[in-house]
Parts: C-alpha cells; sequence; structure tokens
C-alpha cells in the first residue's frame, strides 16, 4: 500500500463482468453511512498529514483529499487571505452530542464514550451547559471526559464525486452557528444553495488555530444552485433525511479529538 498520502486516489476501472444487474450483495453494506469529513490541519494534527499537505491545508479524511492548499509568503508564514476558496451547497443539517474521553487516555479509550442525536438526552443537556461541560474520566480520575455539541452539515463540495461532512465544535461552533444565521437569511431550502468556504485563523485565550467561515460567493456568483442541481440535491436532502431518522449516518470525529479551543496550535508560524 502506497503510503504517500498527496497521491490522490485513483479511479477504478471495472471489468464488465463484474457489473451484475440486480446484485444485492452490497446492500447491507450501503445500510452505514459514512460520508468524508472536512478537516483542516493544526499543528497537532497527525505528522504525516502535517509533513504531507502542511498546517492550513484543508483536505477530506480518510481519502487526503487536497481541499484547499495553504499560501504563505516569504518568511514561511501562513497567509489564510491568498488561499483560493472552495464552493460547496450545504444538503442536510443534524446535530450530534459526545461524550469525549480525554486526549491523555489515547490508546487506552476510544476518542469518543458516548454519542446521542437525542435532544433531550444526558448528552444534550450537559454539552448545553457551559459550566458542566466536563465529568471524571472513571479509568483515570486525573483527566476529565467532555461533553461537546457538534454542529453537522452533509455538504456537496463542488468537483467533488461524493458529499462529505462539514462539522462545527467546540472552538468552531460560534463559526457554526453563525452559518446557520446566513442559512436562515437566504430563507430557501438548504440544498439550495451556494456558498464559498474561506480559510481563517483563529485568536483564542488558550492558542491559535485555523478554521473555515462559510461565507457568500464572491465576484458576482449566484448564492443558488440551478433548478438541475436543485432537483438533484433535493433527492439527495430526503434520503439524507430516511438516513437519519434510522440512525444510519455515522460521523468518524475520532482521528482529530483536539479541542481547539484549548490547545496552542501555532499557526501562525507552521
Amino acid at each position: 500500500m502506497s503510503t504517500d498520502l498527496t497521491k490522490p486516489k485513483q479511479d477504478l476501472v471495472i471489468p464488465n463482468y463484474l457489473k451484475v444487474e440486480g446484485d444485492t450483495s452490497l446492500d447491507v453494506v450501503k445500510q452505514y453511512v459514512r460520508p468524508p469529513r472536512i478537516k483542516v490541519i493544526q499543528s497537532l494534527s497527525d505528522q504525516k498529514l502535517r509533513d504531507a499537505f502542511g498546517v492550513g491545508a484543508t483536505i477530506l479524511v480518510p481519502d487526503n483529499t487536497l481541499l484547499m492548499d495553504v499560501v504563505r509568503d516569504e518568511k514561511g508564514n501562513v497567509q489564510p487571505a491568498m488561499s483560493q476558496p472552495f464552493t460547496f451547497t450545504p444538503i442536510f443539517f443534524f446535530v450530534e452530542f459526545c461524550l469525549w474521553n480525554p486526549l491523555e487516555m489515547k490508546g487506552e479509550l476510544s476518542a469518543i464514550r458516548e454519542r446521542s442525536f437525542d435532544q433531550k438526552s444526558r448528552l444534550a443537556i450537559r454539552a448545553r451547559d457551559f459550566a458542566n461541560r466536563t465529568q471524571p474520566c472513571p479509568e483515570n480520575v486525573a483527566y476529565e471526559c467532555s461533553f461537546c455539541e457538534h454542529l453537522n452539515f452533509i455538504v456537496d463540495v463542488h468537483g467533488q464525486k461524493e458529499p462529505c461532512i462539514l462539522t462545527f465544535s467546540r472552538g468552531e461552533f460560534k463559526t457554526g452557528t453563525t452559518f446557520l444565521t446566513l442559512l436562515k437569511v437566504r430563507s430557501v431550502p438548504i440544498y439550495g444553495n451556494i456558498f464559498e468556504a474561506h480559510l481563517a485563523h483563529r485568536h483564542g485565550t488558550k492558542g491559535d488555530w485555523f478554521g473555515l467561515d462559510p461565507s457568500n460567493p464572491s465576484g458576482g456568483e449566484s448564492p443558488f444552485v440551478g433548478e438541475e442541481a436543485f432537483q438533484k440535491y433535493r433527492k439527495l436532502h430526503e434520503k439524507c433525511v430516511t438516513d437519519h431518522a434510522e440512525e444510519l449516518i455515522k460521523v468518524n470525529y475520532e482521528d482529530d479529538p483536539i479541542d481547539v479551543d484549548s490547545v496552542s496550535t501555532a499557526a501562525s508560524t507552521m
């Protein structure tokens, strides 16, 4: 298996004899919906990703497809304003509540201890209680588990082959709520919109990091999809509604269990 993370995934040429009409062998497999996730590389992200793409680059995981390359000045500092944004259409929105195990217990415990879509669950109540978002880790009380609310959008990044997940939580939660407000102002079905995602440098009380700012298209481009695309996205939205109701949509957050609101990522110098 190739270890070159920058090499794009090759299209498979399927022999004709494998194209079986009416085949049902993948029906159960297709029930498990695990969309790729949009990830901005931070200085505490996996070393292989930092070496391959650089801090500040935006990729799709787990296939490591580059979405937005990072631009640096002559001193090597990241210049977010110079990065080329990508356009996308949101198809479906849902919220998930998670209880995260401590980062210090990585390798001993899974990243996520519990997860739920239920807005009335204990996880939801604790995740939305700013003063009560942690609890001692049962396996090591010296560390704390944290409750987290994830704002998840299934989006179609224009030019990509399949929908993916754009998620906002922790230090990016406010950006997610701002995006929700922008959607409300548009006053059209969620899947009728076009947005741009711009790289942004965040400044927090305990550190800096990179995030993505959704905005209206620049250059006078239309903020709405065409009629043919609208009908396609409506069907995708309806399928997402069904999949979510049956709890088939699973988001893999576990490759990046970093609380960007509480750790320094040395973003401006990497």
